[in-house]
């Protein structure tokens, strides 16, 4: 279960229990029953082009395992998992910002979230997307 209270960092079981559950997931696996597993994350985006118009070509979640602040993120500190999904809202991408850590489906990207129009979180390529605030949603805990 996701929190609001900051600073947050999950205790070491926590952290194992959900990157078992993330390393479970396949491509193609729907947004429902992502947040099953889950639960809320802590951000949800839609993914755009670089004018605030574009059509919008997916969604992105956000779960932090660890957080200092509520509202930005610290990419030295901060330890989270991004999950991206096309307009179907069918796993297509799953990134982190930890080293040492590595998703079976990191790769999938190159098959289909580029036939899909949508560039990586945090590189650079030829299908920028823009993340408006606005468009973010935050979750609490229930």
């Amino acid at each position: 279960v996701m929190t609001t209270n900051f600073p947050y960092e999950m205790s070491a079981d926590q952290k194992k229990e959900f990157i078992d559950k993330v390393k479970n997931f396949k491509a193609g696996e729907s947004y429902e029953k992502v947040l099953k597993t889950l639960g809320n994350p802590f951000y949800e985006t839609d993914i755009r082009g670089k004018k605030f118009d574009a059509p919008v070509r997916g969604v992105m979640i956000t779960y932090y395992m660890k957080k200092g602040h509520p509202d930005f993120t610290n990419e030295k500190t901060d330890e989270y998992v991004l999950i991206v999904f096309d307009n179907d809202k069918k796993l297509i991408d799953i990134s982190t910002n930890v080293p040492t850590l590595s998703f079976p489906l990191t790769s999938l990207f190159l098959q289909s979230g580029a036939a899909a129009g949508i560039q990586r979180p945090g590189t650079k390529g030829s299908v920028p997307f823009h993340l408006p605030p606005p468009a973010i949603t935050v979750y609490s805990a229930s």
